[in-house]
């Protein structure tokens, strides 16, 4: 079992790999045997349903290394995405949560426009209601910052929403169990940087 900030090193040194073009060299049929019998990832990676956004190609990781869970701007909205990360904590035990918000990303741009008076409804209003919640978007705002800032600070408010969700999930990451980090991903270079989270509370106002 590796420490939260193994498992980050672990992931860091893989996108790294990515970065460079030197990944991708697995053994598949191994692993697929080897993981039929169950699995024990490091690592839990919320990412956007993008499809250039490919967290087992990103991270350079094989068949059951890192968990992931997949939706459109990568929020964990609704009791389905809610369940997945608990079962990924309290089950799998991953001691690493990355919340990985991307490069022009397109249901944070979507938020914009409905800021901006574009009508949407149904499913897709309440989930860029949502998003827009998590970036403080406003009427102000939209017209000064770009999609990217947005999309950081979406990525940010996620993981404070995780700290919220279980009272047991707060006291792990006291007792440095388990460690809970925002990303952004750039699609151009490829690299993945680790957000800065009390530098963006303190400009954003965001609260934990």
């Amino acid at each position: 079992m590796l420490s939260p900030n193994e498992a980050l090193s672990r992931l860091m040194e893989g996108n790294e790999r990515f970065v460079n073009g030197q990944g991708g060299k697995y053994d598949l049929k191994k692993e697929r045997e080897e993981t039929a019998k169950g699995q024990h990832p490091f690592a839990t990676i919320i990412a956007c349903s993008d499809s250039r956004e490919p967290p087992e190609h990103i991270f350079d990781q094989g068949i059951g290394q890192i968990f992931v869970i997949r939706s459109a701007g990568n929020v964990v909205y609704g009791d389905a995405l809610k369940a997945s990360v608990e079962y990924a904590i309290f089950h799998l035990n991953t001691p690493l949560v990355m919340v990985m918000g991307h490069e022009d990303c397109g249901a944070v741009k979507a938020a914009v426009a409905m800021m901006k008076g574009e009508r949407c409804e149904g499913a897709t209003k309440n989930l860029l209601t949502h998003i827009a919640e998590n970036a403080k978007m406003n009427e102000e705002n939209i017209k000064v910052k770009g999609i990217d800032e947005f999309a950081k600070l979406n990525a940010l408010a996620t993981v404070c929403r995780i700290r919220e969700m279980n009272k047991q999930i707060k006291e792990l990451e006291r007792e440095g169990k388990l460690k809970l980090v925002a990303a952004f991903h750039r699609l151009k270079s490829g690299r993945v940087d680790v957000i800065n989270e009390n530098n963006v509370k303190k400009k954003e106002g965001v609260r934990a």
